[in-house]
C-alpha cells in the first residue's frame, strides 16, 4: 500500500490537475519482471510447459482464493477485525527546506510538538526500534490514550529519515455510551527524503482498522502537521524555496 502510494503520489505530483480524480489502490501484488516474461514467451524449449503451469496456477487461484491475513506491520493486502473498517490515507508534500533542518524539527520520535501533541510518557531511548510513546487525543467518540511503538527507523547523513510505528495497545474499546466499537490498530509511515539543499519530499501514510472511521480524519491531521513544519522553518529563517502544499489520497475500502 505504502510503496504503491509513494509511486502514485510522485506521479500525480507531476500532473496536479488530475490528482482529485485519482484514488489510492486498495492492494498491490508482485509484478512479473520483463526478463521472466521474455523467457516464458520466447524460449521454445520451455514455452509450452511454462504456459501450462501458469494457466494451472491461475485456475487454482480462482477456484481456491486465499484468505487475506490480518492487518499488521507487513505491507500487504490484509483484512480488519470484525466490526471495524479498513482506512488508508497517504499525504504528500514538497517542503522548501533542507532535510537536515526538517529532521531537527520532526526527526525525534519522542518530540511530537510539531504535530500538536506532547507525549504523556515515553519508554526506551529516543529513535530506537521498540521504543514507544503514549499520546492522549480527542476523537469523535471521546478522549482516548494510545501507545505508539516505533518498529522501524532509518536515517541518512543527508537528513533523510524513515519512521514506522503502530498502535501498541490495540484494541482500544469505545466507551459504552458510544456503542460497540474499537480502534483495532493503525500503522504509520513517515518518510522524509532529501532532494537538494532547498527541497525535501515528505510522505506520510497510515492504514488503520477502526469502527465507523473515515480516512479524511487522517489526511486533514497530516496536512496540518506538514504545514506546521513549513511554518516553523519560516519562523527560523530556514525556508529556502517554495514547496508544494500537502495533499492526500484516501480510501475507505477494505482490500479483498
Amino acid at each position: 500500500m505504502y510503496k504503491y502510494g509513494l509511486l502514485l503520489a510522485q506521479e500525480v505530483a507531476r500532473y496536479p490537475s488530475t490528482s482529485s480524480s485519482i484514488l489510492l489502490p486498495e492492494a498491490h501484488y508482485p509484478r512479473l519482471h520483463y526478463h521472466n516474461l521474455q523467457s516464458i514467451l520466447f524460449d521454445p524449449d520451455t514455452m509450452l510447459s511454462h504456459i501450462f503451469c501458469v494457466a494451472t496456477l491461475a485456475l487454482s487461484a480462482l477456484a481456491y482464493p486465499r484468505p487475506l491475513p490480518d492487518c499488521g506491520q507487513k505491507d500487504r493486502p490484509c483484512k480488519c477485525p470484525s466490526g471495524t473498517s479498513f482506512l488508508n490515507s497517504t499525504t504528500y508534500a514538497v517542503i522548501g527546506g533542507s532535510a537536515k533542518d526538517i529532521k531537527a524539527i520532526a526527526g525525534s520520535y519522542f518530540n511530537t510538538d510539531w504535530f500538536g501533541f506532547t507525549p504523556d510518557s515515553v519508554t526506551g531511548p529516543d529513535n530506537t526500534k521498540g521504543s514507544w510513546r503514549t499520546l492522549t487525543g480527542e476523537t469523535d467518540v471521546g478522549t482516548y490514550t494510545f501507545l505508539e511503538r516505533l518498529y522501524e527507523i532509518k536515517e541518512k547523513r543527508d537528513g533523510s529519515f524513515l519512521h514506522k510505528y503502530d498502535q501498541k495497545n490495540n484494541p482500544v474499546i469505545f466507551y459504552p455510551q458510544h456503542g460497540n466499537g474499537s480502534f483495532a490498530g493503525y500503522w504509520d509511515t513517515l518518510d522524509v527524503k532529501y532532494v537538494d539543499d532547498c527541497k525535501t519530499d515528505v510522505l506520510w501514510n497510515i492504514y488503520a482498522c477502526f469502527t465507523n472511521g473515515k480516512s479524511e480524519m487522517f489526511s486533514g491531521f497530516h496536512e496540518s502537521a506538514l504545514n506546521n513544519i513549513t511554518a516553523i522553518l519560516k519562523t527560523q529563517g530556514k525556508l529556502r524555496s517554495n514547496g508544494t502544499a500537502p495533499w492526500s489520497i484516501s480510501s475507505d475500502k477494505q482490500p479483498s
